[in-house]
């Protein structure tokens, strides 16, 4: 289980387009199978997740 050391809302679509472009480029998965789960990734400044929440999106740097 990922945990964030902080959480901030990030807009819908931004969300969105992060989720499918590093789904895309195999940097990034679900926690758990079925789309279920905090949407953990990679990128050049370590690893983040995303969360949604019943419809609102928060993001934050992952502690490792």
């Amino acid at each position: 289980m990922a945990i964030p050391k902080t959480l901030r809302k990030i807009d819908v679509n931004k969300a969105e387009t992060l989720i499918r472009k590093h789904t895309l480029a195999g940097t990034g998965a679900y926690e758990y199978p079925g789309e279920c789960g905090d949407f953990v990734y990679q990128d050049g400044r370590g690893y983040w997740l995303i969360r949604n929440s019943f419809g609102t999106y928060e993001t934050g740097k992952v502690s490792m």
